[in-house]
């Protein structure tokens, strides 16, 4: 995902809608409490591709409604 760091696009994978759908759901049912855009908030907290566990501070992940 690097790629899209300045914007882009990418090929969205087949079943993309479905999962989208229900990550939709999740989110709806558990009052936002699971989220699929939580992993620079988990980097920033040490869980980055390394597994640095360096502390960066906290950051809220995006809502799962955002369009930004």
């Amino acid at each position: 995902m690097r790629a899209l760091e300045r914007g882009g696009e990418v090929p969205a994978p087949a079943d993309a809608t479905d999962m989208l759908d229900l990550y939709a759901e999740l989110s709806a049912a558990t009052g936002g409490a699971v989220n699929p855009l939580v992993g620079e908030s988990l980097a920033r907290r040490g869980y980055d591709p390394a597994y640095s566990l360096r502390d960066h501070g906290a950051r809220p992940a995006p809502s799962a409604g955002a369009t930004s």
